[in-house]
């Protein structure tokens, strides 16, 4: 009888031996396999973010209001839809996880007086969350029937933004500067200083215009046609849009 408790006692301790040695084998298996990041949510061409910033727009609504010129309408992009703004659009969409509607007034040769504050009413009535603002490239032409000069130019955007803040308190506002013109310099600070008077957030998009691959090629077919080696194209757009989203992750995230 002796024997076979020491036999027995023998089984069990060697079971316990390699019972330990397995556990101890996943346990370095699982210290040493490959570390995997955080799941992430994606915008074509836009930063990762982490997927847990999609808790932030989730179950809610934002309707955001784009105003602006043929940067705005996409010349010249290869769809319209590569336009800045549609990708801002993605962005909260897919990053932030609004539920989002895209609206606005934007035209070629458009400038403050001539599409904005005709409309401003209407942008009014839309209740946007989100308004972009991009203006200031018409003015400085000459040739423009609604030509203005500094001077009338920060007059005509400060009426916008003022009529815009006074009856949309909660929205966002984010303008952004001129493109690229024979006279960007005071144009420029026009709208650094309407954006600093009034609480907007303001986007410097003139490194955008400085690097010649964001422009589009007289060569290049867009779908307003061959481009013309001066709007941007669908890699300056989204140039513009990774600009815009430091300042909508000011916004909504940080």
């Amino acid at each position: 009888m002796k024997h076979i408790w020491t036999y027995l006692i023998g089984i069990i301790a060697g079971l316990g031996i390699i019972a330990g040695l397995i556990y101890a084998g996943k346990t370095w298996q699982q210290a040493h396999q490959p570390q995997t990041g955080p799941e992430t949510a994606e915008t074509p061409g836009l930063p990762a973010t982490p997927a847990s910033w999609q808790k932030i727009g989730q179950g809610k609504s934002l309707r955001y209001v784009a105003l602006g010129d043929s940067l705005a309408a996409g010349f010249y992009t290869a769809k319209e839809t590569d336009s800045y703004q549609y990708r801002i659009r993605d962005y909260l969409k897919n990053n932030l996880g609004f539920s989002v509607s895209l609206e606005g007034f934007w035209k070629a040769g458009a400038t403050v007086t001539s599409l904005a504050l005709p409309n401003v009413q209407k942008v009014i009535a839309m209740k946007p969350d989100l308004i972009s603002i991009e203006y200031g490239t018409n003015e400085q032409d000459t040739t423009n029937p609604y030509y203005a000069t500094p001077d009338q130019f920060k007059t005509n955007l400060t009426q916008l933004v003022t009529q815009l803040r006074s009856a949309l308190p909660k929205a966002h506002i984010i303008l952004l500067t001129p493109w690229q013109s024979t006279t960007p310099a005071p144009y420029r600070q026009v709208v650094q200083d309407v954006g600093a008077a009034n609480s907007g957030s303001v986007v410097d998009i003139s490194s955008v215009w400085h690097n010649q691959a964001n422009i589009s090629s007289k060569t290049t077919q867009s779908w307003q046609g061959t481009g013309d080696g001066y709007h941007p194209n669908s890699q300056g757009n989204l140039a513009i849009a990774r600009l815009m989203v430091k300042a909508i992750d000011k916004i909504y995230v940080h």
